[in-house]
């Protein structure tokens, strides 16, 4: 939860807030980010997921070491939990969707 959150800080719209909301439905919890920032394009936000594929807003944002690591990271926790992350990038706003079952509530409180 803290990467995403780190995420959306350095990749979204410096003087725009970052937008959180926790749902539960059906035993599952949905935890959604969105920021404003521009459009990340589709083929991008496959690629996002994949290790050391660091986005193309990753490589000018800044001269700091990123390995492209966090998301694929963070689809593989939310995975091998039974659960699983998307993104969704239009009209300026980035949202990611983070679904894991109602039982891992432990973790979102780290």
């Amino acid at each position: 939860m803290a990467f995403l959150v780190s995420n959306a800080s350095a990749y979204g719209k410096k003087d725009e807030p970052i937008a959180g909301a926790l749902a539960e439905d059906h035993g599952v919890v949905l935890i959604r980010l969105s920021n404003a920032g521009p459009k990340i394009p589709a083929a991008e936000i496959a690629r996002m997921f994949r290790p050391l594929q660091g986005g193309s807003q990753a490589a000018s944002a800044s001269s700091r070491t990123n390995w492209g690591l966090g998301l694929f990271i963070v689809d593989q926790i939310a995975r091998a939990h039974g659960g699983g992350i998307r993104c969704e990038s239009q009209g300026g706003q980035t949202v990611f969707e983070l679904k894991l079952p109602k039982g891992l509530q432990q973790i979102l409180q780290t």
